[in-house]
């Protein structure tokens, strides 16, 4: 943030030795002039009320963006915001580069499993795991299973993104300034709906014999211009709908989904029809609105449930479990082989770049050499020395907090091996060096054969590699003259038309 603010005041003064020498010129000519012409100083005043207002003028629209700028060759400069601060906390501190994909694992961790360390109440989760298995009962597995397939891995896939779109929503909700969405947004429109409300009840009464059914109808007339544009019909609400979910699906589905478009089809229908239609249609229901109602207004407080508190649990952990077998596919590598395999891991460090996840790739690497070199039976001062420096260096660049490639690691791991870099060489063990580090490389190891090798099989560099890159080995195929005849074809038959409605009239 520091150099932030740093950067803006070097642009303000760059701005202003810039852009101003006009305006300084014009001030320091005209303090001459009224000098050396004092005595005609009145005639100068018109000088000195433009200098003064072009000076006004340009520090109201540098300030106040709001204001029309009529100089079109001026630009104002845009103030800093929100967003460009958020830009600033997501500069990487090694390179200086925004979504940096090498020194920024910790964005990546939450943009490939939003659902880690998203805590809830094991009987919300129950919950929320109820509704989703009523939605893919209901709009999934009716047409699948019945005309498609028995196998579950297509449903499992669902299940898992899903999830992903719960913990993303969830993750944004927890963000909501709660008492600004209500009083600046929703107490506005509830007013605003209230008031058409009452004068169309007015009108009523003015006018007992009109039908009071038909008292919607005049709410809607009531708003004018301000009635939403879902209000006018039931398909343009649902074309409202469609359209809202199309653009908040980017930001809600996995970066691997968005290039299908039976996807994002499949999960609009299904936000649409089973979760925005249904969910809009209970809450102006006039009984579930009366009861919410009584419930908040009811002076007697809730009664304590009886059941005991339950533990919080992973976010719909069991929902994602997957239910169908995998099979066993001949052409997919294990972590082992493709660390052994050079062309392969030369793949995989290219979408380990993909998923700004590079450094537990080169992690894991770097402690595969250690422990060859540590495991050696007669190791001399000298080489037990490297070995320790080696080891200083591996926690200081990926166990602390701050380091360019830092790993979140357990505590526990981080603590026993912090221990061991700063005991002296004297009292160092190989044991006691080795039994951290192994304990990270478990995690680590963990960490790419669970999450990162599944999304491997499922890249566009691993079927680069097993079928070739179609583009690149498609040969150029030039247009015959055949083709081109029928490309020219509808061409010549237009201009023949085009000539026989001309040439009788010119004869």
């Amino acid at each position: 943030m520091a150099n932030l603010r740093n950067k803006e005041k070097e642009e303000i003064v760059r701005e202003v030795l810039g852009i101003q020498p006009i305006l300084i010129g014009s001030f320091f000519t005209l303090l001459i002039l009224s000098c050396l012409l004092f005595r005609h100083f009145s005639l100068l005043t018109c000088l000195w009320a433009i200098l003064t207002g072009g000076g006004l003028a340009y520090g109201i629209l540098c300030n106040v963006p709001l204001f029309p700028s009529l100089l079109f060759w001026y630009k104002p400069r845009e103030k800093a915001d929100d967003s460009s601060q958020n830009a600033a906390l997501n500069i990487c501190s090694v390179c200086q580069k925004l979504k940096c994909q090498r020194h920024r694992p910790e964005t990546s961790d939450i943009d490939l499993e939003p659902w880690r360390n998203l805590k809830l109440n094991k009987a919300i989760d129950a919950a929320i795991e109820q509704f989703l298995d009523l939605l893919l009962e209901n709009y999934v597995y009716h047409w699948y299973r019945e005309k498609l397939s028995s196998d579950e891995r297509f449903v499992d896939e669902l299940r898992t993104t899903l999830r992903f779109m719960f913990a993303v929503i969830y993750r944004r909700l927890k963000k909501i300034d709660v008492p600004t969405l209500i009083i600046n947004k929703l107490v506005k429109n509830a007013l605003q709906h209230l008031d058409s409300y009452l004068k169309v009840r007015r009108k009523l009464r003015t006018n007992p014999d009109s039908d009071f059914k038909d008292a919607t109808s005049l709410v809607l007339e009531e708003l004018g211009e301000n009635m939403h544009i879902a209000l006018h019909s039931r398909a343009s609400e649902q074309q409202y709908q469609r359209q809202l979910v199309e653009s908040l699906l980017p930001l809600l589905l996995p970066s691997s989904a968005l290039g299908s478009r039976s996807t994002r089809g499949l999960f609009r229908e299904l936000l649409v029809y089973a979760v925005f239609t249904t969910g809009i249609d209970t809450l102006v229901e006039a009984d579930f609105v009366n009861q919410i109602l009584l419930v908040l207004l009811d002076e007697e407080s809730m009664e304590e449930p009886l059941e005991p508190c339950s533990d919080d649990v992973e976010a719909l952990a069991e929902f994602a479990k997957p239910r169908g077998k995998a099979p066993f596919h001949a052409l997919r590598s294990t972590m082992p082989q493709i660390i052994n395999t050079p062309s392969v891991l030369f793949r995989f460090i290219q979408f380990m770049k993909t998923q700004a996840s590079l450094n537990i790739l080169q992690f894991c690497l770097t402690l595969e050499d250690f422990n060859k070199r540590s495991l050696v039976p007669d190791l001399t001062d000298h080489d037990e020395k490297e070995l320790l420096k080696e080891a200083k260096t591996i926690y200081n660049k990926y166990f602390v907090k701050d380091a360019p490639d830092f790993i979140p690691f357990e505590t526990s791991i981080v603590d026993s091996l912090r221990k061991v870099v700063q005991s002296s060489s004297d009292q160092l063990t190989r044991i006691e060096m080795a039994t951290p580090l192994y304990r990270a490389y478990e995690h680590v190891f963990d960490q790419l054969e669970h999450t990162y090798l599944p999304l491997f099989h499922q890249s566009d560099e691993y079927f680069n590699m097993i079928c070739g890159n179609r583009d690149r080995d498609k040969p150029a195929v030039k247009p015959t003259q055949r083709a081109l005849k029928k490309k020219l074809e509808p061409i010549g038959k237009k201009l023949v038309n085009s000539l026989k409605d001309i040439l009788p009239l010119s004869k």
